[in-house]
């Protein structure tokens, strides 16, 4: 059985080489300002063909491969990372961490509460906090195993290395039969245009259907009505960030090194 025990044990470790958050542009790379997480995002995406791509293709090329090579069940107990040379790498990458951000190379990804208006807060599900994220995204780079909100988390930091800013939704999916199910999935400010993303429900069609056909049934959607065809949330945060595209990433482009 999985444990979340190591996640949790190397994001207490790793507590000095988390950076403070800024706000993020999307046409900068997105780090997550954890240097362990980063480091394996990075590794990761080293596996995953992205040379000459758009940035669609990019998201599309991560959105395939975590179909295919993460897991929801029956974890083999194989590490994908040794935790020592995680701690190790993570180590050596804040100086380097530190130079690239101040050079504007890369910007922090920012936690959600402090840019949305108070009265949008309730909406905001706990699984896009930077705290959830940290130890959700730890476990699922170092195992790809795990539940709706843990892929979701994986998505979040990866995109992110792509310069997209993405963000976890909650609330329930409705299967075939019409029951519900407790889920988290994501939207993603792709292009100037925020859009659906559900990887996991993705990574089941592919895995109940076992056809070597890889399904995007739900991926990159920007008909929110369609989407909540099957899905069922509180709109409230989503209906801001989808209107407020411009003014997030004009924030998000402010120089906040002087405060």
């Amino acid at each position: 059985m999985k444990t979340k025990i190591t996640a949790l044990i190397l994001s207490l470790l790793l507590a000095l080489f988390i950076f403070p958050t800024a706000f993020a542009a999307e046409s900068k790379p997105i780090y997550f300002g954890n240097t362990a997480i980063d480091w394996m995002a990075d590794e990761t995406l080293k596996l995953i063909p992205l040379e000459g791509k758009s940035l669609e293709e990019k998201a599309t090329a991560v959105y395939d491969w975590m179909i295919v090579n993460c897991k929801r069940n029956d974890w083999d107990g194989t590490y994908y990372f040794d935790p020592n040379v995680v701690a190790a790498q993570a180590k050596a990458m804040v100086i380097p961490y530190e130079e690239k951000l101040a050079a504007g190379e890369l910007v922090l990804h920012q936690d959600i509460s402090l840019i949305v208006p108070d009265n949008i807060l309730d909406s905001v599900s706990l699984h896009d906090s930077n705290m959830y994220i940290n130890m959700s995204a730890a476990n699922m780079f170092l195992t790809r195993c795990g539940n709706c909100s843990d892929f979701s988390s994986m998505l979040i930091v990866l995109l992110g290395h792509l310069g997209v800013d993405c963000r976890a939704v909650s609330g329930e999916f409705i299967n075939l039969n019409g029951t519900r199910v407790a889920h988290t999935w994501n939207y993603a400010l792709i292009n100037g245009e925020y859009r659906w993303l559900d990887v996991r429900i993705d990574h089941s069609l592919y895995n109940i259907f076992k056809n070597g056909q890889l399904s995007r049934q739900y991926l990159m959607i920007s008909d929110t009505n369609a989407w909540a065809k099957d899905h069922v949330w509180t709109h409230t945060y989503s209906d801001w960030l989808a209107s407020n595209v411009e003014a997030v990433q004009t924030m998000y482009q402010q120089d906040f090194s002087a405060t």
